[in-house]
């Protein structure tokens, strides 16, 4: 397994060319998002719906090249930031499935979700290095 996308719409010229395991929110488009996978014969593609955090509880350590978010629901009222895929428990395992040396992408159009976002990753990367040194 090469990379993990969690995305919003459908991307599939993306899809076609870096391939990968999809984890998308069920939604009322399902059926169109699963009908563009077939017709665009996209065979590298595989769909997981529901919370991206339960599946990677499954899989391995350290066997993900990349991780790439695309625009994820911002959830802007401060009580529902514990919706939020970029959360403490989803980070702690998006890292555990990462190679040494693997990347996490992020993209987002709203201000105030990257400022929180680049915040928690830079603590979480603090951490990282922190455990790294004491053990």
């Amino acid at each position: 397994m090469k990379k993990i996308f969690k995305q919003i719409s459908n991307k599939t010229g993306f899809m076609k060319h870096n391939g990968g395991v999809l984890f998308r929110n069920i939604s009322e488009n399902e059926y169109e998002f699963k009908s563009t996978i077939n017709e665009n014969h996209l065979n590298n593609v595989r769909l997981i719906q529901g919370e991206a955090y339960e599946a990677l509880k499954l899989m391995e350590d350290q066997q993900v090249d990349e991780i790439l978010i695309f625009f994820p629901d911002p959830w802007p009222s401060e009580s529902d930031h514990e919706r939020r895929i970029l959360r403490n428990s989803t980070l702690d395992e998006m890292y555990r499935v990462l190679k040494p040396g693997g990347k996490l992408h992020v993209a987002t159009d709203v201000q105030e979700y990257a400022e929180w976002t680049a915040g928690l990753l830079a603590l979480k990367e603090k951490d990282r290095k922190s455990t790294r040194l004491n053990s």
